[in-house]
Formats: C-alpha cells, structure tokens, sequence
C-alpha cells in the first residue's frame, strides 16, 4: 500500500486527479508556452519556471481523454514536480485544494493510477507521475533536446514571463507579497462594513462597492498578528471569476516586478501556513501569499453572500453616492465614479509647445492619444512629481482626459444627504461632501466646468491634430 500524507487534488473533465503534493515543486498560472517541433504530441512545449526550462506535458493526453487542456483559461494552471533530476510541468484544467490523507480511505488502483481515495461522496484517483511520465514517448531525448538548447536560446525562452508583478504590503511588521494578478483595486478602510453573525473571527464582514457585495477578511487575524486600524490601512479587492473579495491589510508599500528565479519556493509543509516563498530584497524578506490559501478565502466567502444578506445589504446602501478621491496640494478633491476610466501611474507626459497654461501634454495610452491637464496652479498648489503621483483618465462627453494628481486615496461611499451644492464662485467644484461626521470636506470637480475652462479649452483641436 503506498503512503501519502497529503494529495494536491486537480479536475479533468468531469473526473478528480491527484498528485503527492511532497512531489510538488510549484503551481503556477500558465505562462507563454515556447513549441517543440516533431516532439510526442502530449508535451505542450517548454516555458521558464525559476530560471529553468522545463517541459510541459497535457494531462488530458496522458490520461487519453478525447481533447487537449485549454492553457488560454483562466482556471488552467501547470503543476511543475522532478523526477530523476529534471523538472517538469503538468497542464491541468482547474487545481482545487490540497487535503490530508486518511489512510484507511486509500485503495490500491492498477493501469497508471496509484490508488483511489473516497472522501464522503467523492472517488479521487491518485496519480504516479512516474506512471504518466512513462507514456511519453522518446522521453530521454527530450531531456538531451532541452539540455542541448543553446545559451541564446534559453536567454530568449527564459526572457519571456520570468517577471511576476506582486503587490507589496505590511501587517504589523512584517512585509508580503501577493500576486498582482487578480487584484480588482485598493480602498480605504473607511467602508461601511456590515457584521455577520456565526462567521469566523477573521471575518470582518460585508461592505458594498458600486453595488456588488464583498466579503472583506482580516489578514492580521489569520495570521494572528494584531490588528492596527489606523488610516493607512487599505482593503484590497480581489476578483477570481465571478468572485470578488476583500482583504484588510495595514499599509501598501508597492507593486513591483519580480524575476520569478528570484523567489524561493518554500516546502509543500509551508502550504498549510498559508505561504508559498519568500523575496529577499536586501536585509528585507518578503512573504508570499500561497495562491491556494487565496481561492480558499474565495471559496469561504461564497458561503455567506445568500441573496437575502445581498438584498439587506444593498437596500442600505441605495442612497448613497461614490467618487474616487485624490490630493493636490494638501487639499482633498474628487471626481464622481462614473466619470473615472482608470488610474495610472505617473509616466513621461511629452510636452506641446503653443498649448493653453494648464495643459501639460499628453500621453500615450494603448494607442490612443490622451491630453493630460494639470490643475495645480488653479487650485493655488505646488505641482511636485513624486512616486505617489497618479494621472486620473477620465471620461467628458466628447473624449478622454487625464488628471495629474499627488495620490489617489480610495473609492468613497456617502450618503446624498451629506453631499450639498457648491456656490457658483468656483465653477469648476461641483459638490462638497461632507465625510467622517463632517471632519473631512472633499471637493467635487466637475470635468465639463473644467475643459470649459478659458485656460484649456482648446485642447481639443490639439488632441485631434495629434491623431
């Protein structure tokens, strides 16, 4: 009978496959696959996976299922494991969590699969990669073919997806990581936040943005780290499919790229503590989050957003007005949601001569030309470039623009009744918003006042001669 103690259970089709997970190396979101000419048809290709190249193999061909896996699907991920000294990777449909082993639930299997095991009304079958590998035709010279790529090549096949973009952040002192893939956006912790009853101590509880409901979940108590309320903590959103959720974080430090050869992948123990590796930038060592601990918070979530909870929810929240809001100077403006297309960091604005005051240039964003306006003199600021700066791109009624900002605090929920009508003496505010009790005043601008503006109002027929 073989031992396991814990198995990495995957889907094929309607079936449940799973591996040792002590034979584990990684699992990963499938990256860009090189090809391999005149190779057996269940290897995919080849990729890097921390500086290597490794082969990948279809599991759905291994297994001699009618198709191929779809590596374009966002559920796809490759296993990677090592067998006789080299690595390898499994293209699978959908990993769906690791579990513990009861020994007395296994039965010996034939034909390539190790053992089934039976928890409640499932069958999983336990694969032996050895025995998957062994359908591989002219294995050994594809490990000479790999060995034999030259340097140039390997440079070029390893140049492509070995930088991973990770959110950087804090919970108390210590410093993680998260994979920037599936992150929605970053708000202020100022949401109003609505409790569950019967749910976990790390549960926070329900809050709405833009009508959706999201379950926002402390990571200083799953951690069991104290938590520290203060105004720069941040709720994170993530979105996973049709999922959405939020996390309760201290302080956001960056996002930034990072050599996948460059983090070090912990031992498939470290799994259950909710860490998959570790960054080391200087005398720093950052943690990174487990992607499996992640769609696990997903998946608890799901279980508490009954219509009903829903319903209660969203009918509190009808009367109320969202607007992002930003800092120029040290005064706080905004701009309602609806108006906002996305925020970028700041990037090289090329200059045009002969322009209005105001105009600061233009950029170039995914092709399209896209005036930048700053409102710094007019508002009595000092325009200062710092790594917080933001450009805000927004919508008018005849194009977009973009706004040059000194950050961009968060997505701001209030109530109508605590919004009133700016006086006509400054035409380019539209509300005033009265927050936190009427301690915080934000300033809302009005973007058609604004490109009314003698000061900018020509920018249009410079934005056209630039298409």
């Amino acid at each position: 009978m073989i031992e396991i103690q814990q198995a990495l259970i995957f889907k094929s089709e309607d079936r449940l496959y799973a591996v040792d997970s002590d034979e584990v190396l990684h699992i990963l979101r499938v990256p860009k696959i090189t090809k391999l000419p005149l190779v057996d048809r269940s290897i995919c290709g080849i990729c890097p996976i921390e500086g290597s190249v490794v082969a990948i193999f279809d599991c759905r061909f291994l297994l001699n299922r009618r198709d191929f896996v779809d590596s374009s699907n966002d559920k796809a991920r490759l296993i990677s494991f090592s067998v006789g000294g080299c690595s390898y990777a499994l293209l699978v449909e959908e990993v769906l969590s690791s579990i513990d082993i009861d020994q007395k639930n296994l039965e010996e299997s034939k034909e390539g699969i190790e053992a089934v095991y039976k928890e409640d009304d499932r069958l999983i079958q336990i694969l032996s990669i050895n025995s998957l590998l062994s359908k591989v035709k002219n294995l050994d010279l594809l490990k000479e073919e790999i060995g034999d790529i030259s340097s140039l090549s390997k440079k070029e096949i390893l140049s492509e997806g070995e930088v991973v973009k990770y959110l950087y952040f804090k919970i108390g002192r210590e410093k993680f990581a998260l994979k920037a893939d599936s992150i929605r956006e970053i708000i202020s912790n100022n949401s109003k936040i609505t409790k569950i009853a019967d749910s976990s101590e790390y549960i926070l509880g329900m809050l709405t943005i833009r009508g959706e409901v999201i379950i926002a979940i402390d990571l200083a108590a799953i951690f069991e780290m104290d938590s520290k309320f203060s105004s720069s903590s941040r709720i994170i959103i993530l979105r996973e499919g049709e999922m959405t959720l939020g996390l309760l974080v201290d302080e956001i430090l960056d996002i930034k790229d990072v050599a996948t050869n460059s983090v070090e992948m912990l031992p498939s123990r470290f799994h259950k503590n909710r860490l998959s590796g570790v960054i080391k930038e200087g005398k720093d060592l950052i943690s990174t989050i487990d992607n499996r601990f992640v769609e696990s918070l997903f998946e608890e979530s799901g279980k508490f957003l009954q219509k009903e909870e829903r319903e209660k929810i969203s009918s509190k929240q009808e009367d109320l007005c969202e607007m992002v809001t930003f800092k120029i100077g040290d005064e706080e403006y905004g701009f309602l949601i609806d108006v906002v297309e996305e925020i970028i960091r700041y990037e090289d604005i090329t200059e045009i001569p002969n322009t209005p005051k105001l105009f600061k240039g233009v950029i170039n964003l995914r092709g399209k030309v896209v005036p930048v306006i700053s409102l710094y003199q007019r508002l009595g600021a000092v325009e200062k470039i710092g790594e917080n700066s933001k450009i805000l791109v927004c919508k008018s009624e005849k194009s977009e623009v973009g706004f040059l900002v000194d950050l961009v605090d968060e997505v701001l929920s209030v109530d109508e009744e605590n919004i009133k009508d700016a006086n006509n003496k400054e035409k380019i505010v539209e509300k005033i918003v009265l927050a936190n009790g009427g301690k915080r005043v934000v300033l809302i601008l009005d973007i058609d006042a604004i490109l009314a503006l003698e000061e900018v109002n020509s920018f249009e027929p410079i934005e056209e001669g630039l298409k």
